[in-house]
This record gives C-alpha cells, structure tokens and sequence, in this order.
C-alpha cells in the first residue's frame, strides 16, 4: 500500500486531495500496524479521519478503491444484544434470518442492522 499512488483519485475528485491524502496515509499506518485490531472501517470513521466535502464523495471515492480491488465491501449483520452475528461480502448474500450463537435462536435480520464497512485489502 505505501507505495502505491492515490495521485489519480486526486484528479477525479480535485476538491478533495486532502482528503485522499489523508486516507492514504490512514490506510497506509493501518496496514503497516502489526498492532492494528482491525482493518475495516465504518463510513463515520472513516469521514471523522478523513474530512471530505460529504460522506456522498467519501463513498465514490471508496467506490473507486473498491473498483481497483484497494479495499472490499463488507457488510455487518449486528444485534443489540449479541454484538456481531455474521459478515458478508455482499449484501444480496444476506439472508433474512441468521442463527444468534449469543441467544442460541433464529433473529430476523432487520436492515437496520446492517453496517456497510471497508476492509483494506493486504
């Protein structure tokens, strides 16, 4: 990832560069933190580091990085009680109910707890 060039991201979205600085330099430090607990952000965290002009732009420009195999989708099935259930690499492969291993039931997957988040990839 550090040497790879978000240069051309700065020309699609000019009125952002600082932004793509920043999320290249984010991106960069995640994947060089053996510390790191994670590699997969939400789209909130993401624009609290990154300050786009909009979360709209902030999700074209991820889009892109998406496109270019940067970073993956990855949807978050959550319960209020359970925490996580399940994760998905596409939201069509969610099925209506999932099995909650917390609460040893069936739950119905409301799409309120879907949480799109994006795993950097490396």
């Amino acid at each position: 990832m550090a040497s790879l060039d978000f240069g051309f991201l700065s020309h699609e979205f000019p009125n952002d560069a600082d932004a793509i600085a920043k999320l290249h330099l984010f991106f960069s430090h995640t994947l060089s933190d053996p510390e790191a607990k994670t590699r997969a952000f939400g789209i909130p965290r993401i624009y609290e580091i990154t300050h786009p002009c909009s979360q709209p732009v902030l999700v074209r420009i991820l889009t892109r990085l998406v496109d270019m195999g940067i970073v993956k989708e990855l949807f978050r099935v959550t319960h209020a009680e359970a925490g996580l259930v399940k994760e998905f690499a596409r939201f069509e492969e969610i099925p209506p109910t999932l099995y909650d291993t917390v609460r040893g039931e069936e739950i119905a997957v409301d799409p309120k707890q879907i949480r799109l988040f994006y795993q950097i990839n490396g």
